[in-house]
């Protein structure tokens, strides 16, 4: 939705000037634009295309858009991300490459790319969207890092779809998707990768906010969830805080810290929505999640848990999955 409200108004901006020779009268002045890289610094996913969380698609859209902004602001991230969402065209699949190039939307990017060339863009290793309550860590500098991941909160006002994932995460290792959120149609607690407390889930109704931080190779998105675990019926948990700790490229630790409502029986569910098959160990203990090339081990710790796979799911309607 970004790219597609986004491109008319810099449709008629660039043919007002061109026609005119005039300035665009301040119409591309806002913050909004100056800041448009970090829309592309958090949200491109760890396989080159969009994280699909909330209206999100797992699609190369934005090619035009980031062309004009990057010559318009001079900036490499937003111009390479341009050339590489054009590369990428030539390797989708039918269905996903139908929505990517739909007219009008890629065809600008011929016109609107400039002559500058840039071969890399440099990516923070801890970002954030307050406006979308999404966090992203790297454990590099570049798009296809050994590990990625991206989470989410809920603020105070939202935009997209009020799905119900507060607290939930996707998983990127050696360029591959390993825990994925459906997106768009699939709103609900159950389709995302979060906690249940006693049949409770997050409603997505109050103020969850992310805070991210990074000292060296540890970097972090810490969430404190529980004031979004006020259920319609049911005892809500006294607390449910998640830590995603990033230890550079060696691993992800997830740490749920958790407190069950008084006299509650403490029955705890977290959901891992899984690319790939997993492979669970006979103790219940660890997992393999294997792709293609690469493999994600899981290992859990703490209290009882038990890891037991699911599935598939068949999601229906919706982009990709």
């Amino acid at each position: 939705y970004r790219s597609y409200s986004l491109l008319w108004l810099l449709a008629f901006a660039d043919a007002y000037e061109n026609t005119t020779g005039k300035t665009d009268h301040g119409l591309l002045a806002g913050e909004f634009f100056a800041n448009s890289p970090n829309y592309v610094q958090t949200l491109l996913g760890g396989d080159g295309i969009w994280v699909p969380i909330n209206d999100s698609q797992p699609q190369r859209y934005g090619a035009a858009d980031s062309a004009f902004l990057g010559a318009r602001y001079d900036n490499a991230t937003l111009r390479w991300f341009s050339d590489n969402a054009m590369a990428g065209l030539e390797t989708d699949d039918e269905d996903r490459l139908r929505n990517e190039v739909g007219p009008p939307y890629t065809i600008y990017a011929f016109l609107w790319r400039d002559e500058k060339p840039v071969h890399k863009a440099k990516l923070p290793t801890l970002s954030r969207l307050p406006s979308l309550n999404i966090g992203c860590l790297r454990s590099e500098g570049v798009a296809r890092s050994a590990w990625m991941v991206a989470a989410r909160g809920h603020g105070p006002v939202e935009v997209g779809h009020e799905q119900r994932d507060t607290a939930s995460f996707v998983l990127y290792a050696g360029g591959e998707s390993f825990l994925l959120d459906p997106g768009y149609y699939h709103g609900m607690a159950e389709d995302h990768s979060l906690p249940t407390v006693d049949g409770v889930t997050p409603q997505s109704k109050y103020e969850s906010p992310l805070t991210g931080e990074e000292q060296n190779e540890m970097r972090s998105l810490t969430l404190d969830a529980t004031p979004d675990y006020r259920p319609y019926r049911g005892q809500p948990p006294e607390r449910v805080r998640r830590n995603c700790v990033m230890a550079g490229s060696e691993a992800v630790i997830v740490l749920d810290d958790i407190v069950v409502a008084e006299g509650a029986l403490g029955n705890v569910v977290t959901r891992w929505q899984s690319a790939v098959k997993p492979e669970v160990a006979s103790d219940g203990r660890s997992a393999r999640l294997a792709g293609n090339p690469g493999d994600v081990w899981m290992q859990t710790f703490g209290p009882t848990l038990l890891i037991k796979a699911k599935g598939p799911r068949e999601f229906g309607k919706g982009w990709v999955y």
